[in-house]
């Protein structure tokens, strides 16, 4: 009895402005920023971003929809810059790594919408180029100075799956989460120290794949009937 009273409220408040809900004039328009995600990062050689954590980010891109019923065209910007600074490592043996990890996606693609609630699932697929670059620095245990280099170009693509909450009129807050899938084209270059001997790791094509719990958490301003 005690935990039926919280879930009845719980769908009271939840399901109580359905009607009102249905009576909201979609717009055509949306314009948002992803605030959070949690995500699955691309490992990345020789450097302290050599793993699959999971990391957590704010405000990491702008996204753009326009609306057609309960389809939803999408575009967007995905933009996260991480930082490295090891140069004190944990153990004697360890190498030091300072640099910085850029990383850019511009994509496109479509969402669903299921049921005129102020609570909606939401189903997609984005498309997406991607392009990711590091640059740092190593100091091995011997004390002699190295940098590398790495690019990555590429394409992917992202389903997803999540919900959507309208709290208010023009208002929308949406949570997904995702799974990313990437072709890339990867270059490394090092630089040794003060002689600066430059040698490259024969360039590799390579598919990947990522799970992101969070793939992002994002505020979104809706404007501009439909009946326009």
């Amino acid at each position: 009895m005690k935990l039926k009273f919280p879930l009845l409220i719980f769908f009271s408040v939840l399901f109580a402005n359905t009607l009102k809900a249905q009576n909201i004039s979609p717009y055509r328009f949306s314009l948002g920023a992803k605030i959070l995600s949690y995500n699955e990062q691309m490992a990345v050689p020789n450097s302290d971003f050599n793993n699959n954590d999971y990391q957590l980010n704010s405000v990491t891109g702008i996204i753009f929809k326009v609306r057609n019923n309960m389809y939803s065209f999408r575009g967007g910007v995905d933009y996260l810059k991480q930082k490295d600074n090891n140069s004190a490592p944990d153990c004697p043996t360890c190498p030091g790594y300072t640099g910085a990890n850029e990383q850019l996606k511009v994509g496109v693609g479509f969402e669903r919408e299921f049921f005129y609630y102020n609570v909606r699932p939401v189903i997609g697929l984005d498309v997406f180029y991607f392009r990711s670059e590091y640059n740092g620095k190593i100091v091995p245990p011997s004390g002699v100075l190295s940098s590398v280099e790495n690019i990555r170009n590429g394409a992917g693509f992202t389903p997803f799956i999540g919900v959507k909450i309208y709290p208010m009129d023009r208002i929308t807050i949406s949570a997904t989460a995702n799974f990313n899938g990437i072709w890339f084209h990867e270059k490394i270059q090092n630089t040794l120290g003060a002689t600066m001997i430059k040698t490259s790791v024969p360039a590799t094509t390579r598919y990947e794949t990522y799970f992101n719990p969070l793939g992002g958490l994002t505020l979104l301003y809706n404007f501009g009937s439909l009946e326009d």
